[in-house]
């Protein structure tokens, strides 16, 4: 008894080692995720002129606190949700609610998009 107790607590171990997306896959409450944050007026141009690549930031798409973007200050007014080759718009919302249950909802490699006033906010997400 002991010895199968051990044998199934050695498989179980190794199997999380080996293979941990597959372990936490269907318990995943948050997201972090890298973006570009691109203002939409004077499209990546700087003060010269000059076009400067969009500044990387950090967000946090979670089941309960909602998006969290560093350093927006802004109210996002879209949400959307574009295929991996960024050409078919998958899903649009305009409410953080809708968007975050249909994100939860969903596997795979996806591009997120939000919108501001003034910036265009994008990133690639797996989802497990």
């Amino acid at each position: 008894m002991k010895r199968l107790f051990t044998i199934s607590l050695l498989t179980m171990l190794m199997a999380s080692i080996l293979f941990p997306d597959s372990v936490m896959a269907g318990d995943r409450t948050s997201y972090t995720v890298s973006m570009r944050k691109q203002s939409r007026h004077n499209k990546g141009l700087d003060e010269e002129g000059l076009r400067t690549p969009p500044m990387p930031i950090y967000c946090v798409i979670s089941k309960t606190d909602g998006i969290n973007i560093a350093g927006l200050t802004e109210d996002i007014t879209s949400y959307e949700i574009w295929d991996t080759s960024h050409e078919i718009n998958i899903a649009s919302f305009s409410g953080e609610s809708d968007f975050l249950d249909y994100i939860f909802s969903m596997t795979g490699n996806l591009l997120i998009k939000f919108e501001t006033e003034n910036y265009s906010i994008t990133g690639d997400i797996t989802l497990y």
